[in-house]
């Protein structure tokens, strides 16, 4: 167990640095000493202050810290109660910008922001585990060297590796619940109180994104998949539904894929559009989503899981029909899938290995469009164990010999490749490839022009790091040699990674980053001018 007071915590700081680090008291005995009470006041009560007691459903209230958490370590320990907890959003924040939720609509623990990996309200536990609604509890949050705690009553609820960079200010947001601090308390390297900017839901951290002069964005573009369908429309999937776009993505309408009844939510899904017009939609289940790693053993728990599911249309997106489970583990995420000359449809899964603590790449393959699948044997190299260890996150494309070439994410700095000979049936053992890679997934797509293009997050230019850029990359010889990779995208702080693309029409590539929320298009013979590689820095996201 990881447990630490906040005097003996400023007492190791102070002997490191002791002019660097002090302790800020925001709440004393339930008075304010030192805080910000934003957008709404809070009630000030014997031995607390206290937020709406019946909030409305958007609740604005916030609670913060009057400092600034600067680099290094620090520790936040605060005494709350938190009535009408469930769903509701309550959460501790730094800067409006990172989250650590004390339950969310989906009813679990959750984390939101760039910190945390740029999670969107993840679920990492179980809030009765924890928190009795009503009841006084010490919540604790704690960075020590590059690893981060988070305790309740001083059991841990959740921990990972991050980065040591300045934080922001930290507080308390009640959400839709009643929150009452009693106990709020700071220590660390601690900067002047910056007011924090509460950004928009959904469009969170793409304020620093610039986009090269090239791009036009998409203002109506989802932030997802896209297929053409075989009556001309073109249709994405997100949550429960599928959406149709009969004027090439300026207005959509919202078709239900599951009943009321099924217990299934994706965030994003796999699309293939097949010779016959059948749509086929992949997709991992948020609804049954558990994880769970044991941090000490440095294995996943049992009860780790996110099942794998297939399901299809038959009359262009309106229905859908044979829904079936693929595998019952746990996927982290599916990341491409192809129809190949013959009709197969090849999907790149990704499996938990239980037993031995880390990822595999696990191909599926279906005949018959969508209505049956097949295994194919694991993609798999022996790796250390970890909770983003393996090979994982494959993008895939047929070559012009027939063979289906695979490129999968590693951390060695180069993607991984894997060849297969009989329509996905079988696989190669995997080899470094030529393609140098950042740890982060690419997309790789046979172009109308008969050209290969990669989008992905490149070995990074001086001064940014792994996800904070976005290129492209053309091979007119079947992958042997590339272009210069051309930086499309930036966004310094934050990410612009996980990309979806489609070329809606020959040359014309319309795609969007999951992280970084963003969408645009480009021409093919635009960006392939060499003054192209002249043009950036450019235009601001949107402008």
């Amino acid at each position: 167990m990881f447990s630490i007071s906040s005097a003996l915590f400023a007492v190791a700081l102070a002997a490191v640095d002791p002019t660097a680090v002090r302790t800020q008291t925001a709440v004393r005995k339930g008075e304010v000493a030192a805080g910000h009470e934003l957008e709404k006041p809070w009630t000030h009560a014997d031995g607390y202050v206290e937020s709406d007691p019946k909030p409305p459903k958007r609740n604005p209230q916030a609670f913060f810290a009057d400092c600034s958490v600067g680099s290094g370590d620090f520790h936040v320990t605060a005494t709350l109660t938190i009535d009408r907890l469930n769903t509701s959003a309550a959460a501790f924040s730094f800067n409006h910008r990172d989250y650590f939720g004390f339950e969310g609509g989906h009813g679990h623990i959750f984390i939101t922001g760039p910190f945390f990996d740029d999670a969107r309200g993840k679920k990492i536990g179980d809030p009765d585990a924890f928190i009795t609604p009503g009841k006084p509890f010490i919540f604790q949050i704690i960075r020590k060297e590059d690893r981060l705690h988070v305790l309740i009553d001083d059991k841990t609820v959740y921990g990972q590796k991050v980065e040591v960079r300045s934080m922001g200010a930290p507080g308390f947001c009640p959400g839709r619940s009643t929150m009452r601090i009693h106990e709020f308390t700071v220590t660390g390297h601690l900067e002047p109180y910056r007011k924090p900017e509460r950004k928009k839901p959904g469009k969170a951290f793409v304020d620093n994104i610039t986009a090269h002069s090239l791009l036009k964005p998409l203002a109506t573009w989802r932030t997802t998949t896209h297929v053409r369908l075989a009556d001309g429309g073109l249709l994405t999937a997100a949550g429960r539904f599928a959406h149709i776009s009969r004027d090439e993505g300026k207005t959509w309408t919202q078709h239900p894929i599951f009943a009321d009844k099924d217990k299934m939510t994706f965030r994003n899904a796999l699309l293939v559009c097949t010779s016959d017009g059948t749509v086929v939609l992949l997709f991992a289940n948020d609804d049954e989503f558990v994880f769970a790693w044991d941090r000490a053993k440095n294995l996943p728990k049992p009860h780790c899981r996110r099942p794998t599911y297939a399901v299809r249309s038959l009359d262009n997106g309106k229905t859908w029909v044979d829904c079936q489970q693929l595998d019952d583990g746990y996927c982290g995420a599916l990341n491409d899938a192809i129809l190949t000359r013959d009709g197969t449809v090849v999907v790149t899964g990704q499996e938990l290995l239980y037993d031995l603590g880390r990822h595999t790449t696990r191909p599926y393959y279906s005949s018959d469009n969508g209505k049956t699948w097949q295994k194919a044997d694991k993609v798999d190299k022996d790796m250390p164990r970890g909770d983003h260890s393996g090979l994982i996150e494959a993008t895939v494309t047929q070559l012009a010999d027939g063979r289906i070439w695979m490129l999968l994410r590693s951390y060695h700095g180069f993607f991984y490749e894997s060849f297969s000979a009989d329509d996905g049936k079988t696989w190669s053992a995997p080899v470094p490839s030529h393609v140098t890679s950042t740890g982060s997934p690419g997309l790789l797509k046979r172009l109308a022009s008969g050209k290969l293009m990669l989008m992905w997050n490149a070995i990074p230019n001086k001064g940014f790091k792994r996800r904070e850029e976005l290129s492209i990359a053309f091979s007119e010889d079947e992958g042997k040699t590339w272009t210069d990779p051309l930086v499309i995208l930036r966004n310094p702080g934050a990410r612009v990674s996980y990309p979806r693309l489609i070329e809606r029409v020959p040359g014309e590539i319309c795609f969007s980053v999951h992280q970084g929320n963003y969408s645009a298009m480009f021409l093919e013979r635009d960006v392939l001018k060499p003054e192209a590689q002249a043009m950036f820095p450019v235009k601001q996201k949107g402008k």
